[in-house]
This record gives C-alpha cells, structure tokens and sequence, in this order.
C-alpha cells in the first residue's frame, strides 16, 4: 500500500461510512472567490474557512481565489489570501491535487462570480443561492462568512455526489432564517469576555472548531482547554484546527509524532493546556471556572459536570441528518445529564450525519453515519455566536436548544426547542447551592430569584 492509499484508507474512513468512496471524493471540485469577497475580512474568512473544510473532504480542488493581502489571521504562515488557501489545503492533504482538470466542474462561487452554487455574507446572516450572492463590509461579518463557508462547504459535497444542495438564507444573530435572518447590529465584535476563567472540556471535532473560530475575534480572562487524547488521522477530516503533522504524517509519511488535542486548540486562542480527563481536572482544579463548554463524551462527564453546579453552561453537538445542536444549560434549563438521557434515540457524535447519495461506489457495510467537517465547524461557530449574545437576548430567549439543519430542505434551517430536567433530578446542585459554591463568579446572579427570566 502506498503512502497516499494508507493516509486516504484511515484518514476518510469516517467519510466513507455514508456509502460514497472514492470516486465521489476524486472527482475534482472549485472553489472560486470574487474581488468583492477576496478584499473584505468576512470574505477572506469565509474562502478559507471553505479551503478548511473541503480539503478534508475532497481530494482535487481547483483555488481560484485573487491575490489579495492577507487581512485575518491564517492556521498556516502566509503573506496573501491565495497563498494561504494553497499551504492551507496541502498542510490538510499533503497529496491534496491543486491543479484541477481545465474543465466544468461543480464550483463554490464566494461573493460576485461565477459558479454552481453561491454563497455571500452580510453581518450574522450568510445566503446560499443560485446566483452571485455579495459579501458586505458588515462590521460583524465574521459570523456570517464563518456559517456561509459551512453552508457552502455542504452544498458542495452534495452536488459533487449527485444530491441537489439546499438554498437558504439562516442568521446567527437570534438564530433565524429567510426572511427573519437578519444582519445584526452593525457593530464590530470585540475579543470575547464571559469570565475570568473559561473551561473547554473537549478538544475534538467541535471543541476545535470552537478554538479556530474564536481566534478571529480573540478572547479575554484566561481559557483552559482540557483532553488528554492525542491526534489520530481519522480526526483531521473533522477537526477544523488539525492538520495532518499533527496527527503524526509530517510531508504526507507517518513517521511524525503525534500531538495533543489540548496543545493544539488551546494554541489557537492563546490558552493554557491541560493534558487530562475531566474528572482528572475536576478533582485538582485551583480555582472554579466562571463557565465551562462541555464537549467531551467519555468517562461519564456528561453526568459530572452537572455536579459542579454552575449557574450557566453553553456547548454544541452534532447528530445524523446533518444536524448541528446549541445547548444553554441554565439555573431554569435542563441540565446536561437529563438533556442526553432524553435524547437516547438520536445519535450524537463529535460530527457525524447521513448523506443520500446518487452515486455511491462503496463496497463496505454502511454505518449510517459520517464525520463531516461543516457540522462539526456548524457546530463550534453556533457556540461562539451564543456566547457572543449572553447580553443580547440568548439569556432571556426560552429556547435552550436550537438545531441547524445543514442537509434537508424540506425540514428548513432552524428548530428551537424548549426543555426542563426529569421529574426528581439530582444531577445538579440546588440553586441555594449553586450561590454558595459560585459566589463572586461571572454568572452566580443568575441563579438568584430575579436573574434568570421566567
């Protein structure tokens, strides 16, 4: 077996899983980005964000992007956009194929040009459409070019397999979509502030994509990111700040040593990184975090950290169907251990989600699930933009989880459900508790008779 057989063979095996092998995933793609998109920031995050998540898809990329000066941070060194989305796509996919045949092929259009599918951004909102679609000098265009890469980065799979890609307009400014999708305040979006100390439990597939998101907008207080696991191959097709040295295949030949989860996203933001389980960190933590993302699934610590009785904690998941889930878990919402004790008939992954084909080549046992990377990005920008609105209505909003439906279209964009603990739960400490424990905390009042909106 060569090199790139065994990188493809472990690398994509979560992709395969759906039924589509390796024709679908040879068969060349584009991605085209118009001046207006090149010279703008929401622009340049959107055509790299996209670069991100198709190169861990597909295995031939025609880059038509402009040289334009690079104006947002990159995960590879770089002097220009184009530059960028080059040593971007081939640190992703070492044997990643560039120079795609001269010849029509389905193409992710990015701001005004052309191509098969569209996508553009104005503040919180994105649109995927039929025709050119503009990205806007928007002060918060970070948010919309982030969800339009992931919407598009969907699309694209989908018509590159046969499936017909799905339109629509969504906002992550109130989580809305069509005509109620709109832009936001038009107001820059400053280095993220929600405690003194933030924890990440979990630096997977969203834990990840949480970390790459936030560093285009920063952080302030002191962030810990904890996983002990280390970087596998199969992770880097879903995990949007991994790339392939990281998982130990250094210039494409697995000989590199392997990194941390941890050291890696908590990189991305300037954190500090701990290499240990949960229950490892929670047993020798010096000091209670203001709040704490919990997006680890082993070792029970779904039902730990509803024991540390915190007013407030806000996390994501993925599930089939193409689904990206938002969680608050509040003084008066339900906590996280009855929230997946109640969702046992749905099948939650770090990204995982079923694709209709009309073209499938596989040879193997279908699984009914895939690691795809635009729901684990999906899923990791939908936290930021929460926590972005902790004063801005997401508090007071009745909703606790939302879903961001990435795939059919005929069960729209949004469902906004509303959920309370079992009868007789003990999962989490009493409010009186909770006050005691996390006094002079970021979110103690929240827990007080008047701080939490009925």
């Amino acid at each position: 077996m060569t090199h790139r057989a065994e990188f493809y063979g472990e690398r994509d095996r979560r992709t395969r899983a759906y039924g589509v092998r390796d024709g679908p995933l040879e068969r060349p793609v584009a991605i085209a980005a118009g001046d207006d998109a090149a010279s703008a920031p929401a622009g340049q995050i959107c055509i790299l964000a996209a670069v991100n998540m198709v190169a861990r898809v597909h295995r031939r990329i025609r880059l038509q992007i402009p040289d334009r000066v690079l104006l947002v941070p990159s995960l590879v060194p770089a002097s220009s956009l184009r530059e960028a989305a080059e040593v971007l796509a081939a640190a992703i996919d070492p044997y990643i194929e560039l120079a795609a045949p001269d010849t029509d092929v389905p193409t992710l259009a990015i701001g005004s040009t052309e191509g098969s599918i569209h996508v553009g951004a104005d503040g919180f909102a994105a649109e995927v459409g039929r025709a050119p679609v503009a990205v806007s000098e928007h002060p918060a265009g970070f948010f919309g070019g982030g969800i339009g890469a992931c919407m598009g980065a969907a699309a694209l799979l989908r018509l590159a397999v046969g499936a017909r890609p799905v339109f629509r307009r969504v906002s992550l400014w109130g989580f809305t979509e069509g005509v109620e999708a709109q832009a936001g305040p038009r107001r820059s979006i400053g280095a993220l502030d929600v405690g003194d100390l933030v924890a990440l439990i979990g630096a997977g597939a969203v834990g990840s994509a949480i970390c790459y998101w936030l560093r285009y907008i920063g952080v302030r207080g002191e962030w810990e990111v904890v996983d002990r696991d280390v970087i596998e191959l199969h992770n880097t097709n879903r995990g949007l700040g991994m790339l392939a040295a990281d998982a130990g295949w250094s210039g494409g030949i697995p000989a590199g040593e392997q990194a941390y989860k941890a050291d890696i996203a908590a990189s991305l933001i300037g954190a500090q990184p701990v290499r240990s389980w949960y229950h490892e960190w929670a047993e020798t933590m010096p000091t209670r975090p203001d709040l704490l993302i919990p997006e680890a699934n082993d070792h029970g610590v779904r039902e730990l950290v509803g024991r540390l009785g915190l007013p407030l904690m806000v996390h994501a998941a993925t599930s089939e169907m193409w689904g990206a889930h938002l969680y608050r878990n509040g003084p008066k919402d339900r906590c996280v251990a009855c929230l997946f004790a109640s969702a046992r008939n749905v099948h939650f992954t770090c990204a995982e989600g079923q694709l209709p084909t009309a073209d499938s080549e596989s040879t193997e046992s279908e699984s009914g699930d895939a690691a795809l990377p635009f729901l684990s990005g999906a899923a990791g920008l939908l936290v930021v933009a929460a926590l972005a609105q902790l004063e801005d209505g997401f508090l007071e909003s009745p909703y606790n989880h939302r879903r961001l439906f990435l795939g059919d279209q005929a069960r729209g964009s949004w469902s906004n459900t509303i959920s309370g603990c079992e009868h007789g739960c003990r999962s989490r400490p009493r409010p009186s508790v909770r006050t005691r424990l996390n006094r002079g905390h970021r979110w103690t009042h929240l827990d007080s008779p008047d701080g939490w909106n009925s």
